[in-house]
């Protein structure tokens, strides 16, 4: 019996013009990051992923149906947490993982490597 082929959950942090994108949603609340899940490998096998997010997201269980770009999925978090996923086979297999989304240790310290996507409405308060 053939093995399957391997799946790998990736991230990255969302940048614009070369720079880290952020922002936050209200005046006193945290930084939230850009950021992209994704899969590598025979994505031509899968019909769908599914991300189950942190249970502080609205709406935490994404389906993503599209292989574009790797059944990719952008969100903005402030924190790390571990993203449980389900690949769906074309075959109507399922398999599960879990992903730990940590990205802190990416977070350069210099404030150039930023770019504030906050509304103007909330930038300056708080």
């Amino acid at each position: 019996m053939p093995s399957k082929p391997e799946l790998h959950v990736r991230h990255a942090l969302r940048k614009r013009n070369g720079k880290i994108r952020f922002r936050k949603f209200n005046a006193s609340g945290a930084e939230h990051f850009a950021i992209r899940l994704y899969v590598e490998g025979d994505v031509d096998a899968l019909e769908s992923v599914t991300y189950e997010l942190h249970p502080t997201f609205p709406n935490r269980v994404r389906h993503v149906r599209d292989p574009q770009g790797g059944f990719k999925l952008d969100i903005w978090t402030w924190g790390e947490f571990d993203v449980d996923v389900t690949f769906h086979r074309q075959d109507g297999e399922s398999e599960s993982t879990v992903y730990p989304l940590e990205y802190g240790s990416e977070l350069p310290s210099d404030p150039g490597a930023y770019v504030d996507e906050t509304d103007p409405s909330v930038r300056g308060r708080g």
